[in-house]
């Protein structure tokens, strides 16, 4: 796996792509990801209006959706600290949801934002959705 600079429609990002030695050491992955955050976080707001709040919120998500794949395969003691601490307070993603974790049960997540999903035709409630609490 290699880092990669792409210019992309909201800004230049890094991304992994499977060629040759990894020319990021891995300890920057978190680093990369936020900053990656940021830049597309910016752009999107600035291009088409979406709002901070949601796009924390849908980044929160995705995080938790991932630690879900992750933990089902491997166990994910480390990754579900490592996400515990991103969106406990103080954390780059805290204040997006309500985080639970029970070890044999897996993680539950409640966003505190909408991701607009629904607005797309036949697109319905995600499932982490604010507004099934409601």
């Amino acid at each position: 796996m290699t880092w990669q600079r792409l210019a992309w429609i909201c800004g230049a990002v890094w991304v992994l792509t499977a060629a040759g030695p990894a020319e990021r050491p891995a300890e920057t992955l978190g680093d990369t990801v936020l900053g990656n955050l940021a830049v597309l976080d910016a752009g999107l707001r600035e291009r088409f209006g979406v709002s901070q709040k949601v796009l924390r919120g849908n980044a929160a998500s995705g995080l938790v959706g991932a630690l879900r794949v992750l933990i089902d395969r491997v166990p994910g003691g480390a990754a579900v600290a490592l996400a515990g601490a991103l969106l406990a307070e103080g954390g780059a993603l805290a204040g997006t949801g309500t985080f639970l974790h029970e070890e044999g049960l897996g993680v539950a997540f409640v966003r505190r934002s909408c991701c607009l999903y629904y607005q797309v035709p036949g697109g319905g409630l995600c499932g982490d959705c604010v507004l099934r609490t409601r």
